[in-house]
């Protein structure tokens, strides 16, 4: 007798308003053909998309590894705290003061963690901006009227 085949379906959360803004300047600059002679206001748009989303690509690959850093230092700060608990027969904790420093180093982790998402908010905010500028300049010059603020098309 055959097995039936159980698939799980999960709802996969729905786009942003950066990440639809961000698909739509991708697709626009994937039709563009690229001429090497046009030297016009649309290839120097189609220029300063391509190093906006370059600039956001590197932004998130660079505060994806400082959080990858924070996150292994996390676990090595929570090793510590497991390896250093007490053993049922002593009767004085000799190691409590370990773990209240460890446990200090942890706050601190999760102190840097929030500064750097403030950080990355602060560094991508502008060229987000920048974006949505652009699309829209885009669109103006281009006598595109169904432009839509949402990135939607």
């Amino acid at each position: 007798m055959p097995r039936a085949r159980i698939v799980v379906i999960e709802r996969k959360p729905p786009k942003s308003f950066i990440e639809k803004l961000e698909e739509r300047a991708r697709a626009l600059l994937a039709d563009t053909p690229r001429n090497a002679d046009s030297t016009g206001i649309d290839r120097i748009l189609d220029n300063e998309l391509a190093l906006t989303l370059d600039q956001l690509t590197g932004i998130r690959k660079l505060h994806a590894s400082l959080d990858r850093r924070l996150l292994l230092l996390e676990c090595y700060v929570d090793t510590e705290i497991i390896q250093s608990s007490p053993q049922p027969p002593f009767y004085y904790d000799r190691y409590w003061h370990d773990r209240q420093m460890l446990r200090r180093r942890l706050l601190h982790i999760e102190d840097e963690r929030r500064k750097l998402a403030l950080k990355r908010e602060d560094s991508m905010r502008p060229l987000q901006d920048k974006l949505l500028t652009l699309l829209h300049r885009r669109a103006l010059l281009r006598g595109d009227t169904s432009f839509k603020a949402a990135g939607g098309t």
